[in-house]
C-alpha cells in the first residue's frame, strides 16, 4: 500500500529560570506539555492543476496537470480523463507512463466549456500499476473539482 498513516506523538518542555542576585528563591520550573497525536500520511505521488481562475463559455480554457514521484523509484502511471457534459476536450483521455524520480510529468488538455455558471471538471483518474486502485480518491482530495465559467455578455446596440 503506498500510502500508510503513521502516529506521532510528542512533548514540549518548557523550563524557566530567573536570573538575578535572589536565584535561591526563585529556582528553576520545568514544565513538560504533552502534545496531541498527528498521523501522518506519506502520499507517494503529487498531482497539481493549473488553471485560470475562471473561463468564458465557448472560449478555449488550457488546464495542466503536473504529476510528481516523490519516491526514490521509477513508477508506472496509468491516466484516464472522465467524459464530461460541460466541457468538449482535446488531449488523451487514456495514457500510460513512466514517472521517473524527481521529474515531474505533463499533461495538458484544452477545455472548451458548453455551460456557464460553476462547472464541475473532468475527473481524473490515477492508478499506480504497483498498487492498483489506491490513489483515486487521494489524487480527487488534491485537485480542484470546479471551476467557473463565465457566460456570454450581451452586446450593445452598435458594438461590434
Amino acid at each position: 500500500m503506498p500510502c500508510n498513516m503513521q502516529p506521532f506523538t510528542g512533548s514540549l518542555h518548557a523550563r524557566r529560570h530567573v536570573d538575578g542576585p535572589d536565584t535561591l528563591e526563585h529556582p528553576t520550573v520545568t514544565t513538560l506539555f504533552s502534545l496531541p497525536t498527528v498521523s501522518m500520511e506519506h502520499i507517494p505521488l503529487s498531482v497539481d492543476l493549473q488553471l485560470p481562475a475562471y473561463g468564458n463559455m465557448k472560449c478555449l480554457l488550457p488546464v495542466r496537470y503536473l504529476i510528481h514521484n516523490r519516491t526514490g523509484y521509477p513508477q508506472e502511471i496509468e491516466i484516464s480523463m472522465e467524459a464530461s457534459e460541460s466541457f468538449m476536450f482535446s488531449g488523451n483521455k487514456q495514457i500510460h507512463f513512466r514517472l521517473l524520480p524527481g521529474k515531474p510529468y505533463e499533461l495538458t488538455y484544452n477545455l472548451f466549456p458548453l455551460v456557464a455558471g460553476h462547472v464541475s471538471l473532468p475527473k481524473m483518474h490515477l492508478n499506480m500499476v504497483r498498487y492498483s486502485g489506491t490513489m483515486d480518491a487521494i489524487v480527487q482530495k488534491m485537485l480542484p473539482s470546479h471551476v467557473f465559467i463565465k457566460p456570454f455578455g450581451k452586446k450593445l446596440p452598435g458594438e461590434k
